[in-house]
C-alpha cells in the first residue's frame, strides 16, 4: 500500500492511507511530510473487516479531500499453516480480510463515487496465487484471492456504464511487511 500511494501522489493524486497498524501509518506520514507533501496525505486507522469503520473512514476522506475517485483495496494476509491443522477461527479471519475487506471497500466507496457522477476506478489487489493451485498450506489466501479475481471481472462491465474502470492486480512473491 505504501508503494502504490507513493505512486499516487507523485502522480498528483492527493490519497487517504488505510492501515490497521498506527507505527506503519506514522512511518508513511513522516515520509510525506519530509517530502513536503503532507498537504496531499493523510491517514486513518482501520481494520477493513470493521464495516462501521469503513464508512467512518470514508466519511473523514470525504471531509479531508472531498469527492472519492479511486478506490485501492490492497489489505491481505497470509494464514499459509498446515492445512490439517487449519480451524474456523483461521478460515473466518483469512476470508474477513482477504476477501471481505474488498467487499466492504467496494460497498460503502461505491456509492459514493456514483453519487457525484463523475467516475473513477476501484482498484483491488489479488494475486498470484489467485490464478494458480497453491500447496495446501497456502489455501485460505488463494481462495480468497480467486474471488477477488471474479469479484473485480464480474463488476467490471456493470460500472463501465457508470465511468467508473475496475482492475485487479495479480502481483506474484514481494516483500511485505505482513510478519513485522
Amino acid at each position: 500500500g505504501f508503494g502504490i500511494t507513493q505512486v499516487l501522489v507523485d502522480a498528483g493524486m492527493r490519497a487517504m492511507i488505510a492501515d490497521i497498524r498506527q507505527d506503519h501509518i506514522d512511518e508513511a506520514l513522516a515520509h510525506f511530510r519530509a517530502r513536503g507533501l503532507a498537504e496531499r496525505v493523510d491517514a486513518v486507522r482501520l481494520d477493513v473487516t470493521d464495516r462501521e469503520a469503513m464508512a467512518r473512514a470514508a466519511d473523514a476522506t470525504e471531509r479531508r479531500f472531498g469527492k472519492v475517485h479511486v478506490l485501492f483495496n490492497n489489505a491481505g494476509i497470509d494464514p499459509s499453516g498446515p492445512f490439517k491443522q487449519a480451524t474456523y477461527a483461521d478460515w473466518d479471519y483469512a476470508m474477513a480480510v482477504n476477501l471481505g475487506g474488498v467487499i466492504n471497500g467496494v460497498q460503502t466507496f461505491l456509492p459514493r463515487i456514483l453519487r457525484h457522477g463523475e467516475g473513477g476506478h476501484v482498484f483491488s489487489t489479488a494475486s498470484l496465487a489467485g490464478l494458480v493451485v497453491m500447496p495446501a498450506q497456502m489455501v485460505m489466501y488463494y481462495m480468497a484471492k480467486a474471488a477477488v479475481i471474479a469479484f473485480m471481472e464480474s463488476i467490471r462491465g456493470e460500472l463501465a456504464a457508470d465511468g467508473i474502470g475496475v482492475s485487479v492486480l495479480c502481483p506474484g512473491p514481494i516483500n511485505l511487511r505482513h510478519h513485522e
